[in-house]
């Protein structure tokens, strides 16, 4: 990770950017379930340490911490889908 110096007279944010390594579909399910443990690791284990003290996401996000629920339900979205063209494969079959 690189951080670059800012001001902190506005909102700070961190975006993590993941592509597929191949360049392929994010949506997959194997591929978005690391995503989200990417995710998990970034807002539960991440910290930085400033002037001897660490800081967390959860120190920093204020009204902001629930900000990526979506992708939670982006997931249970993409396993129902996931089902479902399964379910009409198996039966167009």
């Amino acid at each position: 990770l690189q951080f670059r110096g800012t001001k902190w007279t506005y909102t700070q944010r961190f975006v993590a950017l993941i592509r597929a390594a191949e360049g392929g579909d994010m949506l997959r399910p194997e591929l978005f379930d690391r995503a989200l443990e990417v995710h998990k690791y970034l807002s539960e284990s991440f910290s930085v340490v400033v002037d001897g003290r660490a800081y967390h996401h959860s120190d920093l996000c204020k009204q902001y911490c629930d900000v990526n629920k979506a992708l939670y339900v982006l997931k249970v979205n993409i396993i129902a889908f996931f089902s479902l063209s399964s379910y009409y494969r198996r039966k167009r079959d």
